[in-house]
């Protein structure tokens, strides 16, 4: 009990002491931001999803009770070349001066993050109250009414690529009636790139992934339609379909001192298992065995994403080795869809 009492008057004791000392530390005609609350005129937009977005916050406290930081900074005096000073204010927290163009973003990112909830009205004010040389800042938030997705369409000129999708609408993120939300549509377009980078298109990402929004007139619905874009690897190329890419050959070089960036398996003897090619100096320090059972890339199989992450992961269980590098050369003959795994292994540390 005698501590707890201590402690309230050392905390008492710090905030009237920083209170009086904190002015000279303050600008004239600035002020130190004080307090900072967000509050919101419905119950689906919480406050406290929102805070991350707040760019400048006061002076932290302890307990909830006292700005003891603060404090201690305050206690130094304005002669920085003094040691005694410099202690106190590595020791404390600066004073946070209220800075109205950061307040501003803050507000901005905070107002685009409603509005991407489905709240495509919202807007974010400000509410400043200043008593003497402080400020207490409030982020208002009026989300209005929601957009929901009444209609859900899909533009897919490309067969294969339809049906892979179809295939795996029970998965989807979309659902009709829902909130206009932008994460979950995002959230869509990357689970349906992984579908597509696991059943071979290789080159694919996201961003071939378009929506277009249409919202009917005085109401607050959507129609949602999602089109898939052509490939094009650089702007000035012809647009052209997209190809699922099959994997031709597996290569593992076992060498601490090869790279990726070169590999031309010049110099090296090799050998053939199960499908996989081994190349090495001398011999080999992994068994083919071994290689063969924690590979997840199968020659004439579609490239798939997955496999090699999951490559990657059995690889690091090996003790042997220090790491794995994987990369992936298109085989450059005619119109050719197949690509060449090379997995470089790096040796570890021998192990008693």
């Amino acid at each position: 009990m005698k501590k707890n009492i201590r402690l309230y008057i050392y905390l008492l004791a710090t905030t009237i002491l920083s209170a009086c000392s904190v002015q000279k530390f303050i600008p004239e005609g600035e002020y130190l931001l004080d307090e900072v609350s967000i509050v919101s005129d419905t119950k689906e937009v919480q406050p406290s999803l929102l805070y991350t977005y707040i760019r400048q916050n006061p002076n932290a406290k302890w307990f909830n009770l006292s700005k003891v930081p603060l404090g201690i900074y305050c206690l130094s005096g304005q002669d920085s070349t003094k040691s005694f000073n410099r202690f106190l204010r590595k020791l404390g927290d600066a004073p946070v001066i209220y800075d109205p163009i950061v307040t501003q973003k803050s507000r901005q990112e905070m107002e685009k993050a409603v509005r991407n909830m489905g709240y495509m009205r919202a807007r974010v004010y400000l509410d400043t109250i200043t008593q003497k040389n402080k400020l207490k800042l409030k982020y208002r938030i009026v989300a209005g009414k929601p957009y929901a997705i009444r209609h859900i369409a899909y533009d897919i000129d490309d067969m294969l690529i339809g049906d892979l999708i179809m295939g795996d609408s029970a998965n989807t993120h979309l659902q009709q009636n829902m909130l206009f939300d932008v994460v979950k549509l995002d959230q869509e377009r990357q689970r349906i790139t992984k579908l597509l980078q696991d059943n071979g298109y290789y080159k694919f990402n996201k961003d071939f992934l378009v929506y277009q929004a249409d919202t009917a007139r005085n109401t607050y619905t959507v129609d949602l339609t999602m089109k898939l874009l052509p490939y094009q690897q650089r702007k000035e190329d012809a647009p052209t379909k997209h190809k699922a890419y099959t994997i031709r050959n597996v290569n593992f070089l076992a060498e601490d001192n090869a790279s990726l960036t070169d590999v031309h398996y010049t110099g090296y003897d090799s050998l053939h298992y199960e499908g996989i090619n081994v190349f090495y100096q001398d011999k080999p320090y992994l068994r083919p065995s071994i290689l063969a059972n924690f590979n997840f890339i199968r020659p004439n199989g579609l490239y798939s994403d997955q496999d090699v992450q999951n490559t990657f992961a059995s690889m690091g269980r090996l003790r042997a080795l220090k790491y794995t590098n994987i990369r992936f050369d298109e085989v450059l003959v005619k119109d050719s869809n197949q690509l060449d795994a090379n997995v470089l292994l790096t040796k570890g540390k021998n192990q008693s």
